[in-house]
């Protein structure tokens, strides 16, 4: 699924929304998108920034740093880190998002 696509589906919670709203600008807004934290469906490899396998375990917290032009999102389990990826997702393998770090209820 493109990411224009879910920007057109009502169901798209509204912080997914003001996060693709942010990428998707041309040109994009000057303090970048606003925060998106997301828990992950399954688990994924990753990569740390000296090059270190990093192992993402499903149910755990991350944060969502950009998006591709392929519709997948860049993630990462450092949820203080908004520019660096880990791994890359689509927006279907992540559920309970939010605009904070915290899982919402």
């Amino acid at each position: 699924m493109e990411l224009a696509d879910h920007l057109a589906n009502p169901k798209t919670p509204a912080s997914v929304r003001a996060f693709l709203e942010a990428v998707l600008a041309d040109p994009p807004p000057a303090g970048g998108p606003p925060p998106l934290f997301a828990t992950l469906k399954r688990d994924f490899p990753g990569r740390g920034a000296g090059g270190e396998i990093v192992k993402m375990k499903t149910g755990e917290r991350v944060r969502v740093v950009d998006a591709g032009r392929f519709g997948d999102v860049g993630i990462t389990l450092i949820l203080d880190d908004p520019k660096a990826y880990q791994a890359r997702a689509t927006l279907g393998e992540l559920t309970n998002f939010s605009a904070t770090a915290s899982p919402s209820r």
